[in-house]
């Protein structure tokens, strides 16, 4: 590791990874391009980073996953922008 790229007692320094990093990552884990350590490696940050990402998208996919509801979603039908919407539209407003 280059010298300059650690920090006060020989640690490596914190790298911050930007959301879209993080998803680049994640995809690249999932993909199955590479190990974790591989992807550590190649990203400059800890392998305890590239599983806190792994387990971020999990719950976040799970959470998205769980509220998503099939069908159309209600506020797009009162909006008016379907016409096959079942419920009575109110008149538009005189000027």
């Amino acid at each position: 590791m280059a010298e300059h790229s650690r920090g006060a007692g020989g640690r490596r320094r914190k790298k911050f990874l930007t959301a879209e990093q993080k998803y680049e990552l994640w995809t690249a884990l999932v993909r199955g391009d590479a190990t974790q350590r591989e992807l550590a490696d190649r990203w400059g940050v800890d392998r305890s980073v590239v599983v806190k990402v792994s387990q971020v998208a999990k719950h976040g996919a799970l959470a998205a996953l769980e509220a998503s509801k099939p069908g159309k979603p209600a506020a797009a039908c009162c909006r008016g922008q379907h016409n096959s919407c079942s419920h009575p539209r109110e008149p538009p407003a005189q000027v």
